[in-house]
């Protein structure tokens, strides 16, 4: 039980940690003024996330994303969460989405007040299970 606390507070305190990392580049970004700002906000937008981001963005994320970070985000899902899988007698490639189908999917799904704390990639990796390719 003492385990299972221990593991939960430093699961709390790296998640803190993301959240100010992430909200720290955003701040400066957006107090970019002229083409010096726009240049900023384009690089974010066109930066892929990193596996640690990845794991902690949200239907909120979603929402406060420019349509080419949207972009970005479903390219790094599809990317990450369509790997190879191998087994014993088996190997793979895990079923992604379409693109324009985890566009819509998360469009309809984080338009909820309720879901802005859905995490991305569950939605996804649930979706791509019922209605996606093999990759």
């Amino acid at each position: 039980m003492r385990r299972l606390a221990v593991a939960a507070l430093i699961g709390l305190v790296l998640l803190a940690g993301a959240w100010q990392v992430r909200g720290a580049g955003a701040e400066e970004a957006r107090r970019g003024d002229g083409l010096a700002g726009l240049h900023a906000q384009a690089e974010q937008a066109a930066a892929a996330p990193s596996y640690a981001e990845m794991q902690v963005m949200v239907c909120q994320d979603w929402r406060d994303a420019a349509p080419v970070r949207r972009r970005v985000i479903v390219s790094a899902l599809r990317s990450v969460l369509g790997g190879e899988i191998t087994g014993i007698g088996f190997s793979g490639r895990a079923r992604v989405l379409a693109d324009d189908h985890a566009v819509r999917l998360f469009d309809a799904h984080c338009g909820h007040d309720y879901a802005r704390h859905f995490l991305l990639y569950k939605l996804y990796g649930q979706a791509s299970g019922f209605a996606g390719v093999a990759s």
